[in-house]
C-alpha cells in the first residue's frame, strides 16, 4: 500500500503503479500545486514552461523515481512533493527533489522532510540523500540545510537554470543523520 504514518502530524502517499498508490488525479494534483504556489520554474529549472499534465504523469512515474506527497494529518492537505531518483546501482544512494507547497508551513516541511527521508532511509536501504540545488536559490538551500542536509561543495557552472549555466551546491544527507 501506498500509505505511510510518519508522525501524528504528517503522513506520506507515494506512486506504486497500481491502484494501492496515488493515482493520475493526485500526481496532477501536485503539479497544480506546484503552479499555484509558483514553484514550478524554479523546481523544474531546466525547462523554460511547466509540463504538460501527459507530459508531467510520464515524468513521476519513470521507474527510476520514488514519487510521494507529503500531507498535513490534520487537515490531510498535500504540503509538498519528492522525488528520489536513482543515481547508484545499488539504490544505496538517491538523488534528492522537492517542493514544498504553500499549503504548508516551512517547519511543517522541514519536520516532514527529515521524517519522510529517516522512513524511506531505512525501508528502501538508502544510505545518503545528494541534492544539487542551484546556488542561487539561497532560500531552497536554507531549507535543505534545516532538513539536514550538509553541504559538500560548489559545482561550477553545473545546471543549466534561469537562461543560463549556473554553480550549483552539492548536498548529502546520511541516514545515521536523520535517525539521531
Amino acid at each position: 500500500m501506498g500509505f505511510h504514518s510518519l508522525s501524528s502530524d504528517f503522513y506520506c502517499r507515494w506512486y506504486t503503479g497500481d491502484d494501492s498508490g496515488l493515482d493520475d488525479d493526485s500526481l496532477l494534483f501536485a503539479l497544480e500545486l506546484m503552479e499555484a504556489s509558483g514553484y514550478t520554474r524554479t523546481v523544474l529549472y531546466d525547462r523554460d514552461s511547466a509540463p504538460e499534465p501527459a507530459e508531467w504523469l510520464d515524468f513521476v512515474k519513470q521507474p527510476k523515481f520514488l514519487f510521494f506527497l507529503l500531507y498535513d494529518a490534520a487537515r490531510h492537505v498535500p504540503i509538498a512533493a519528492v522525488w528520489l531518483e536513482m543515481c547508484t546501482s545499488t539504490g544505496a544512494q538517491r538523488f534528492v527533489h522537492f517542493c514544498s507547497f504553500k499549503t504548508g508551513s516551512r517547519e511543517q516541511f522541514v519536520a516532514a522532510g527529515r521524517a519522510l527521508f529517516a522512513w524511506v532511509g531505512e525501508t528502501a536501504g538508502i544510505r545518503q540523500f545528494i541534492g544539487v540545488t542551484p546556488a542561487c536559490y539561497r532560500h531552497a538551500l536554507a531549507l535543505v540545510y534545516d532538513i539536514g542536509f550538509s553541504k559538500v561543495a560548489r559545482l561550477e557552472k553545473a545546471v543549466f537554470c534561469l537562461g543560463k549555466n549556473r554553480d550549483a551546491i552539492l548536498t548529502i544527507s546520511n541516514l545515521s543523520t536523520l535517525r539521531g
